[in-house]
């Protein structure tokens, strides 16, 4: 019986024999190791070995008075530490360093850093996206404007406008991806669609037409932006030349995780997760729906067609994990190889990963589960 096998069979005794007061059981990769309710929506992230949780709520895009929050948890027993509400829905967020960075739909930017607040900012305007590196932060609006602040300080460094038309209907608002040395950011008019890099001062390096609007955000890893437009794409970050590109991977679907040692990129995708050599973009693995396909029995089309939600790598760089939304959570080597399968989650979101636990959110609270 393989390892795959052998974790599938085992998982579904785990609540008997744990239940077994005196028995000796140890738990497993996979099992629950803690479990604490959350405040609504969420989002999760660790900073600088911290656990922090991004509270929104949809409706309250309704509510001119809506507030968001931040709450800040023990990683060992999923204790609250701190918590504190902020003005207006947080509609995304980054972490660099010892900081985490939220935006809201109020156009507020809140610094974040170790027991609570440390700076909020305005912008005027509602916050699209949120990237963080170099010890600045970059946020995008949903007017095209885009400002550069001081991570410590929250001091405005820069800032400029892309020329996306006042009708939200006739434009897609820019997302942002930073990294050492650049900031990349994808917007579009409605005719077109463009991605654009700057230096650290805001000098425009380099600009790029693409076929369609990005899903999720460009990537700028050492002196690599990494996108997902019609295919998934290197360039170089000074130059703009384009390394590679992988025409095999045209559906965009997940954010794109990688390796510690920056060598393999990980591609969530429908019914797959492949990873990708970053110097040239050859495919390395996929595990793809032919291994699904014993676990959707008795699922409709529609449910069987959700797809994997996402993919995060081990710290130590050993091995990556995904999350799928109806088949679990899934442990792989760098080769490929499955090393377990936990098939008791639905609807889950795959957070973190720490050496000794996998943080994802279950149907009502954040959840850590042993590796």
């Amino acid at each position: 019986m393989t390892e795959y096998s052998r974790r599938t069979v085992l998982t579904g005794l785990t609540g008997v024999i744990g239940s077994l007061a005196g028995c000796g059981y140890r738990p497993g990769p996979g099992d629950k190791k803690w479990e604490t309710a959350d405040d609504g929506g969420r989002l999760v992230t660790l900073v600088d070995g911290t656990l922090f949780e991004v509270t929104f709520e949809t409706m309250d895009l309704l509510d001119d008075n809506s507030a968001g929050a931040v709450a800040r948890y023990n990683l060992a027993d999923g204790s609250r530490l701190g918590r504190f509400e902020f003005e207006g829905v947080a509609v995304d967020w980054a972490s660099h360093a010892a900081r985490l960075y939220v935006g809201t739909a109020a156009g507020r930017v809140i610094g974040v850093a170790g027991d609570g607040r440390d700076w909020t900012k305005t912008v005027e305007e509602p916050v699209s996206s949120v990237a963080a590196a170099d010890g600045r932060v970059y946020v995008g609006t949903e007017s095209g404007r885009l400002v550069a602040f001081g991570g410590e300080s929250g001091a405005e460094r820069w800032s400029k406008s892309l020329p996306v038309p006042t009708d939200p209907s006739k434009s897609d608002v820019p997302t942002v991806g930073a990294g050492p040395g650049g900031l990349a950011v994808d917007w579009g008019t409605g005719d077109e669609y463009r991605l654009d890099v700057f230096a650290l001062d805001g000098a425009t390096l380099w600009d790029q037409p693409l076929q369609r609007s990005l899903n999720g955000w460009p990537h700028v890893r050492g002196d690599t932006v990494y996108v997902r437009s019609e295919y998934l794409q290197a360039f170089d970050r000074d130059s703009g030349t384009r390394r590679w590109v992988n025409e095999a991977i045209t559906v965009p679907d997940g954010p794109l995780r990688f390796s510690r040692d920056d060598e393999t990129v990980y591609v969530p995708e429908r019914h797959a997760l492949i990873a990708v050599t970053t110097a040239d973009g050859t495919e390395r693995w996929r595990f793809n729906d032919e291994r699904y396909a014993s676990m959707e029995q008795g699922r409709s089309a529609y449910q069987t067609d959700i797809g994997a939600t996402g993919a995060a790598p081990a710290p130590e760089g050993e091995s990556v994990f995904l999350n799928t939304k109806h088949h679990g959570l899934f442990q792989f080597d760098n080769d490929g190889s499955l090393k377990w399968h936990e098939p008791r989650l639905d609807f889950s979101f795959l957070y973190a990963v720490t050496e000794n636990a996998i943080v994802h959110s279950g149907d009502e609270a954040i959840v850590a589960r042993y590796r």
